[in-house]
């Protein structure tokens, strides 16, 4: 193949987005798996099957296996180049090859984030906002959307950029008061005027070193979830160790 995939990357897009998108079964779920498995992650386009050798290794009856071949056949997860005596000649699809089934945003190379604009485009200013899990980066005060803007780490007039690891969600007073102080010389306003704590302070400034280290990557691809701002707490942390 031209291009190496990114296999962490497609077993989660076939959980998030492909067994939802073309509701797959449990019986379509192994046989998809077991296919990818066997061509695929073995840098095969097109792999030769039998239908009894499939059964076997799927665990599935031939009957079964028949019927979810036809299937996911007609939900496009792979194609049938041949059938002969020999068995079937499939081409298996990733999730990213299948039309419409990979949101625009999780297809987002990952080396092109470090040059997005964070700050005005709509799907990355989502990705900050669930980064932050709905609270300030300074006060962790919890947002609503009257509340809710976008901040530099470092302003603009003294060098800072657009990029993820310097823009972050916080509420509009915090925006108002930062104004054009560095991230932490306001964090240490704010425990001045008791609105941090001392070990809160010591959280968000560790935060801040991770998320200038580019360890706080906004997630693109999961924005239900919470695994992102887990996450960033954690890369602080470690950051502060």
């Amino acid at each position: 193949m031209a291009k190496k995939l990114k296999w962490a990357r497609v077993w989660a897009d076939i959980e998030d987005y492909l067994v939802p998108y073309v509701h797959l079964d449990p019986h379509e779920r192994a046989l998809y798996h077991n296919l990818l498995r066997h061509s695929r992650v073995q840098n095969k386009r097109r792999i030769c099957v039998s239908r009894k050798g499939l059964a076997q290794s799927a665990c599935l009856s031939v009957t079964c296996v028949l019927s979810r071949l036809r299937s996911l056949a007609r939900k496009g997860c792979l194609r049938v180049v041949n059938r002969d005596y020999h068995g079937h000649v499939l081409e298996v699809l990733t999730p990213n090859e299948i039309a419409g089934c990979v949101p625009n945003a999780a297809k987002t190379p990952e080396r092109d984030l470090e040059a997005a604009d964070c700050f005005r485009n709509r799907e990355l200013r989502q990705a900050i906002y669930r980064r932050e899990e709905g609270r300030c980066f300074y006060c962790q005060r919890r947002l609503s959307s009257r509340i809710m803007t976008l901040d530099h780490v470092v302003p603009l007039a003294q060098g800072g950029d657009h990029s993820y690891r310097n823009v972050v969600a916080c509420c509009s007073d915090c925006n108002a008061m930062k104004w054009q102080h560095k991230a932490e010389d306001f964090l240490r306003l704010l425990l001045h005027k008791g609105r941090l704590g001392q070990r809160l302070l010591e959280r968000r400034c560790a935060v801040l070193k991770a998320l200038q280290k580019g360890l706080c990557r906004p997630n693109l691809h999961k924005p239900a979830r919470l695994e992102a701002a887990r996450a960033l707490e954690l890369g602080g942390r470690r950051a502060c160790a």
